[in-house]
C-alpha cells in the first residue's frame, strides 16, 4: 500500500471560498516572466543561415565605377547589396552618389559602396 492510496481516488473539490481559476488566468500569472520582449525572435534568428559576404571582383568593381560615372539622378537602377547577413536586390530611382561617405542613395535608402556587389542602370531619364 502506497503513501497516498487513501486519498488518490477522492474527487478534487477545490479550495473552499475560492472559485476555480481558468487556464488563461493561471497562465497570466506567469506573464511577468516574459519581460524580455522580442527575445523569442532573437532565439529563432539564431537558427537562420546567413549569406557569406562575397568579395567584389575586379570586373564587378569596374562595372560599378562605370555606372557611377554615367548614372544620372532619377535613372532607374538595380542594386545587389549585402545587408545584415543577406544579399538584397532592389530596383529604384537613383538619387545621389556621396563620394565622401562612399554611399549611394536609391529611393531614399543609403547603401554603402562597400556592400554593393552589382549596380546596373535599367533605364535612363529622358
Amino acid at each position: 500500500m502506497g503513501k497516498y492510496d487513501d486519498i488518490i481516488k477522492n474527487k478534487y473539490e477545490g479550495v473552499p471560498g475560492y472559485r476555480h481559476m481558468s487556464n488563461h488566468d493561471r497562465a497570466a500569472q506567469f506573464s511577468p516572466f516574459a519581460a524580455l520582449v522580442g527575445y523569442d525572435k532573437v532565439i529563432e534568428g539564431r537558427g537562420l543561415v546567413y549569406d557569406e559576404k562575397l568579395e567584389v571582383t575586379e570586373d564587378e568593381l569596374a562595372q560599378i565605377n562605370n555606372v557611377l560615372t554615367t548614372v544620372k539622378r532619377k535613372d532607374l537602377v538595380e542594386v545587389l547589396y549585402y545587408d545584415k547577413g543577406y544579399y538584397i536586390n532592389i530596383k529604384g530611382q537613383f538619387e545621389k552618389y556621396d563620394q565622401i561617405k562612399q554611399t549611394i542613395t536609391i529611393d531614399k535608402k543609403d547603401i554603402s559602396l562597400d556592400d554593393v556587389k552589382v549596380l546596373n542602370i535599367i533605364s535612363d531619364v529622358l
